[in-house]
């Protein structure tokens, strides 16, 4: 599979949980329909232009290093009993998230195409809010041929489309004594539609999160650049 591959970082990137309001708390990895819609700036797309490229564009992501969390605080204003009341919330927020980010745009764009869009995008490039730019390093977006991973490939610091609790799996053995941090499953959007302007859910799926322990799998393969492994979904 061909598949255009970005190394990015970020400074401050969050990627709140749906319908989380007084603590919101943020993933470690961007959703899918975050990616897109980076894809979208780059290309110059709408968001209601995204909806078509949510199946036909494939992404996968493999975090290569965080500096730290943070937790802001903000003011906002909720009517109540016909009154406004303001109300302090407290979002969590990635300090300085680096990743590897893939791309393969089928049918309709070309890896070629898309390089040429990161390189001149026409919309700011963000990841999480509007005001949460990134930096692409120079010379870091370039096409790849990736292989399938071996059977008994690790995955890390990546994302699975799936749940790893109903696949056979086994972790990978650690230290004794060192610090790690097991998987974890979100049910997480992959989809919106728009409804009188306003942007909602339309479909939900069961994503697994892996951080430092990592998993491997004796029945199912997914994707490597001959570095990093992952699944493209």
């Amino acid at each position: 599979m061909q598949a255009l591959r970005l190394y990015i970082e970020g400074d401050f990137n969050s990627f709140p949980f749906p319908k989380e309001m007084k603590y919101q708390r943020t993933a470690s990895f961007p959703p899918k329909t975050t990616l897109i819609g980076l894809m979208g700036a780059a290309i110059g797309l709408k968001e209601k232009e995204l909806e078509e490229l949510y199946d036909s564009v494939l992404v996968g992501i493999v975090m290569e290093s965080l500096g730290g969390t943070a937790k802001d605080l903000w003011k906002i204003i909720k009517p109540k009993s016909g009154k406004d009341e303001s109300a302090v919330i407290t979002r969590e927020i990635l300090y300085n998230p680096i990743y590897w980010l893939y791309f393969a745009p089928q049918p309709r764009y070309k890896c070629d195409e898309l390089k040429e869009a990161f390189f001149n995008p026409v919309y700011p490039l963000t990841l999480g809010r509007s005001d949460e730019l990134i930096l692409i390093r120079y010379g870091a977006i370039e096409t790849v041929d990736l292989k399938e991973a071996e059977i008994d490939a690790c995955y890390r610091h990546t994302v699975l489309p799936f749940d790893y609790r109903e696949e056979e799996y086994e972790f990978e053995e650690v230290p004794s004594g060192a610090p790690f941090k097991i998987p974890q499953t979100f049910k997480i959007p992959t989809r919106f539609e728009y409804k009188k302007g306003v942007r909602k859910e339309k479909e939900l799926r069961i994503f697994t999160h892996v951080y430092n322990l990592g998993l491997k799998f004796t029945k199912i393969r997914g994707w490597s650049d001959g570095e990093r492994n992952f699944f493209m979904f």
